[in-house]
């Protein structure tokens, strides 16, 4: 796509993903409307920023960092709950539009992988589309984790993460990179990748849950 597409086309696709990770979080859209809206300019202006430049291999740092950051400054979390927010967006993300450009080429491998590479303003629609209607069925389900923020963000002490959760982090930080990479590099790698990622991910959403239901 040209710069102009993606001007046009990232603001939709954001909206999508952070309305996802909004009802992630059990919050909703029409409480959190400016903190959303300018969430989507400075990720927008992020991604057409990292395509202009031909960055877009980076996008498996910048869009987690960029996110955490969001939901850290403009939703008050906690920031590893923000950080384990942005891991749900940036999977789910990826997920979809492997799906859905399999979909389109008929999942012909090659076909799948130019894809990929070349992004096209068709997958970006469903992938908006599709994680709009998870926000939606999240909320009529009652599923999501109902994180808490300090109250005082200034006077709360920082609790000591454990060495356990500094592991689980580096871990998942780890085949974060090693994702990316396998994505623009080294597409062979990219199932055990995704698979090694998904079971860290989840280990990390059972623990959070747990400590959530400590609190």
């Amino acid at each position: 796509m040209t710069t102009t597409l993606y001007i046009m086309t990232y603001p939709f696709l954001w909206f999508g993903l952070l309305s996802f990770g909004l009802a992630f979080c059990r919050m909703r859209i029409s409480k959190h409307k400016s903190k959303l809206v300018l969430a989507i300019i400075l990720l927008s202006i992020m991604c057409v920023t990292a395509q202009h430049y031909e960055l877009a291999y980076l996008f498996g740092i910048l869009q987690p960092v960029g996110v955490t950051l969001c939901f850290w400054c403009f939703y008050k979390l906690r920031l590893f709950h923000a950080f384990l927010i942005a891991l749900t967006i940036f999977v789910s993300g990826v997920l979809s539009e492997i799906l859905y450009n399999s979909i389109i080429t008929g999942f012909h491998f090659e076909q799948t992988l130019f894809y990929q590479q070349h992004d096209t303003a068709i997958t970006s629609t469903l992938m908006t589309l599709h994680h709009l209607g998870l926000y939606v069925l999240l909320h009529r389900l009652r599923i999501g984790f109902s994180f808490i923020t300090p109250i005082v963000r200034q006077e709360a002490k920082l609790e000591a993460i454990s060495r356990t959760w500094v592991i689980i982090a580096s871990g998942l930080l780890f085949f974060l990179i090693m994702f990316n990479i396998s994505v623009y590099f080294n597409n062979h790698l990219l199932v055990p990748i995704t698979i090694s990622f998904i079971v860290c991910w989840s280990i990390v959403l059972i623990l959070s849950y747990r400590k959530e239901l400590e609190h």
